[in-house]
C-alpha cells in the first residue's frame, strides 16, 4: 500500500448523513446507506482526482462491517466522545484496511487460479444472476 495524498475530506455539514428509520417496511435505511456510500466514493474522486465506480461502495461497506464488529471499537465508543473515540478508530482503521485489502486479493487469486474453486462460484452464482436479470427485464417492460 502507497499513500498519494494526505488531508481531510469534509462531508457537506448541511447535509444529513444519518441511517433513517422507517416504520412503513419500506427500504430507506438501505437506500440512504447507499446514497451516504455514493457521496462519499463522489467526495473521494473531486479531492484526489481519481475515478472510484459504484463497486466501490462494497469495499467501503465491507470495512465499515468490519470497523463495527469490533468489540474494542464498540466500547470506545460508548464510553467516549468523537473526538476521543477518533484515535482508536484511526488505529483500527488501518488494521481493517490492510485485513480487506488481503481478504479480497486472496479471494481474487483463488477465483483466478484454481478453476474448480471458479467453476463452483460460477454455479453458486449462476442462477441468482440469471433471475435477476430476467426479473429487471419484465418490470422494466411493464
Amino acid at each position: 500500500m502507497k499513500k498519494n495524498s494526505e488531508g481531510s475530506i469534509i462531508l457537506d455539514e448541511r447535509e444529513n448523513y444519518e441511517m433513517g428509520f422507517d416504520v412503513s417496511g419500506g427500504s430507506s435505511i438501505r437506500e440512504e446507506e447507499k446514497d451516504r456510500l455514493s457521496v462519499i466514493i463522489e467526495r473521494l474522486n473531486e479531492r484526489f482526482g481519481t475515478e472510484f465506480s459504484e463497486r466501490s461502495k462494497i469495499a467501503i461497506k465491507q470495512m465499515q462491517s468490519g470497523l463495527e464488529q469490533d468489540e474494542d471499537l464498540k466500547k470506545r465508543a460508548n464510553s467516549n466522545t468523537l473526538e476521543d473515540f477518533k484515535f482508536a478508530f484511526q488505529k483500527k482503521f488501518d488494521d481493517i484496511a490492510i485485513e480487506s485489502y488481503d481478504e479480497n486479493t486472496d479471494f481474487y487469486g483463488k477465483v483466478l487460479k484454481d478453476d474448480e474453486f471458479k467453476t463452483k462460484l460460477i454455479d453458486l452464482l449462476l442462477m441468482g444472476v440469471y433471475e435477476n436479470l430476467r426479473t429487471n427485464a419484465e418490470s422494466g417492460n411493464k
